[in-house]
Order: structure tokens, then sequence, then C-alpha cells
């Protein structure tokens, strides 16, 4: 939660929020976290807050994206990010979701493209796909091995944490 805060604060939350071990927990681990950097210390919190600020809450897109729910991303994520059409403004993680989400919804509520990002999720898939036939499902520890050699070229990414790493989610789909 310090993490999500320090980075909002610089607005770097979507850009470098996965790239650390760590960084997610599940969703009540959050909001007992959230509640715990509002209090004040005085009251056994951590809120460092100056005089003045705010309390801090997650972003709902990024709220959403920790939760591996795509569909309430599509539906929070900021149209700014939408409108400009230069894939260099969005953050990493937003991008990744985007063709992710638009790749695994059947009827998408929007569109998106990047081709160097879509080039990247094929890469993933390629890559995943492979290690597959290397090590099928019925091997023992087959998702352990493929969860480790996915990290060597893909942690990071938003992808490799919707497929490995999200709590609320089945390993691997």
């Amino acid at each position: 939660m310090l993490r999500l805060r320090a980075l909002g604060t610089i607005d770097r939350m979507g850009e470098s929020f996965f790239e650390l071990p760590g960084s997610y927990h599940p969703f009540s681990d959050r909001i007992q976290a959230e509640r715990l950097v509002n209090e004040p210390i005085g009251r056994g919190g951590y809120a460092y807050l100056r005089e003045g600020d705010s309390t801090f809450s997650v972003p709902p897109a990024m709220a959403a994206l920790l939760d591996g729910n795509l569909d309430r991303f599509a539906g929070t994520v900021p149209r700014k990010y939408l409108i400009d059409r230069h894939p260099e403004t969005i953050p990493v993680a937003f991008r990744q979701a985007l063709v992710l989400y638009v790749r695994l919804t059947t009827h998408p509520i929007l569109s998106y493209q990047d081709e160097a990002t879509e080039a990247n999720y094929r890469d993933f898939i390629s890559r995943r796909d492979s290690i597959r036939k290397q090590f099928p499902r019925d091997v023992k520890d087959a998702e352990r091995a493929e969860r480790n050699l996915m990290s060597d070229d893909f942690y990071g990414t938003y992808w490799f944490y919707y497929f490995y790493e999200c709590p609320d989610r089945k390993f691997g789909l």
C-alpha cells in the first residue's frame, strides 16, 4: 500500500507497480493496509500525512487490475488514455491490460490497438505454449516450471501478474 501511494504521488503507479516482487496482495489485505495508511499514527496507523493532505485510496482502475477484473478495469480506465491514442503516454500496465482485455473478452465495451504491445503479448503466449509442450500439465511440478520459466522473460508485466500471481485467479489459464 505504501508503494502504491509513493508511485501514485509521482504519477508512476500504472507504469512501475508490477515491476517488483511482493507488490501486490489479496483484496482483503489491501483494504486493511488502506485503513492503516489513512489511520493517524496516534491511533496505531501509518498515516504520515502532512497537514492538508487527503487520505489515500487506490484508484479504481488500478484496484481492478490488482483484482484481475478486466471488465471492471475497462469500465474505470481513465478516458484520457483512450482519447490520446499515443501508446507511449499510457502506463505500461494499462496498455498490457487493455490488450489482454480486448483479447479475452467476447464483447468488449471499448477497443484498443497498440501493435508493439500486441507483438509482446503474442511473444508471451508463444513462450507459454512452447513451455507447455515441454512440460505437459500432467507432469509433476509442470505449473511451477511454467511459472519459473515465464518469469525469466515476462516478470514485471501485467500479463505475468494476471496469469501467475493474481491471488483471485486460477493458475496460468
